[in-house]
């Protein structure tokens, strides 16, 4: 039950932050729109799966106030990751070539995460994520620079639920 209220509240929170920047006025026919590009999983089975969240993403969307960059929209893509390395990769990079993304959403599976995040620090584009749990912290400012985890480590978990 902690588990599914943390990721709930994980998701709503990231996606509420990054929402947040949606105007809600007519001005944004002018403005290139802020683009977010969604790379998780496309099945019902894990919990950062596009089907789980997707309803935060409406639910931002609804209950958004005038954000930090009025008159600019939000353009929000998805893309299957698949939980792979290869396959979140290739899409990736379909959306650089494309130019559709100045930020990544995911991956949120750490083998599908680490070759983006990684390839981020070229392409200077940020990636919020739940993954890439093994050694960021060592690895952080080489490896992953335009990375932000927004969860712990799997060393912290443990040491959280060690002194439960």
């Amino acid at each position: 039950m902690f588990y599914d209220t943390m990721m709930t509240s994980v998701k709503i929170l990231l996606l509420t932050c990054i929402l947040r920047l949606e105007p809600t006025s007519s001005q944004n026919q002018n403005k290139s729109p802020i683009m977010i590009a969604v790379l998780l999983p496309d099945d019902n089975i894990r919990p950062f799966s596009i089907q789980h969240v997707l309803p935060a993403i409406e639910i931002a969307k609804e209950k958004r106030p005038d954000g930090l960059l009025p008159g600019f929209p939000i353009e929000i893509n998805y893309a299957d990751s698949n939980c792979s390395g290869a396959d979140a990769m290739n899409e990736a990079i379909n959306f650089y070539v494309r130019k559709k993304l100045h930020v990544f959403l995911g991956p949120c599976c750490d083998y599908a995460a680490a070759p983006v995040g990684r390839q981020t620090k070229y392409w200077n584009i940020p990636m919020i994520t739940t993954a890439i749990a093994r050694d960021f912290t060592v690895e952080k400012l080489n490896k992953y620079p335009m990375v932000t985890r927004v969860w712990a480590t799997i060393n912290k978990m443990a040491e959280f639920f060690s002194k439960l």
